[in-house]
């Protein structure tokens, strides 16, 4: 991974450095949501209001909070290039475990 980030120029890394903290801005507000949705509704939970509506706007957050954390793994991938791809690389695991896990079941549409 050294090697290949030597042939990077300034401006390539500028970017990536940019499109990292986009990404971190989006996941952070995401994962924000979602913190902040599952509070909710154990406060609710506890109190004995908790109904199938909240139950699905629960859901629909998650959802979303996945697909967001999904779709930042993508943009940064496409962005690493052939050494993020190689199938030993600590890049490649993290992404296939997140995207396995965004296909969950319990995140699906069903």
């Amino acid at each position: 991974m050294e090697h290949a980030k030597s042939r990077w120029n300034a401006e390539k890394i500028a970017g990536t450095v940019r499109l990292l903290q986009e990404q971190q801005t989006r996941f952070n507000d995401a994962e924000q949501l979602f913190h902040t949705a599952i509070d909710r509704r154990w406060d609710m939970h506890l109190n004995g209001r908790l109904d199938d509506h909240e139950l699905d706007q629960l859901s629909a957050v998650c959802m979303e909070s996945s697909n967001i954390a999904t779709d930042c793994a993508v943009q940064l991938f496409r962005r690493l290039g052939m050494q993020a791809v190689l199938e030993t690389s600590p890049v490649n695991r993290a992404f296939r475990d997140l995207w396995t896990a965004g296909q969950h079941g319990f995140l699906s549409h069903s």
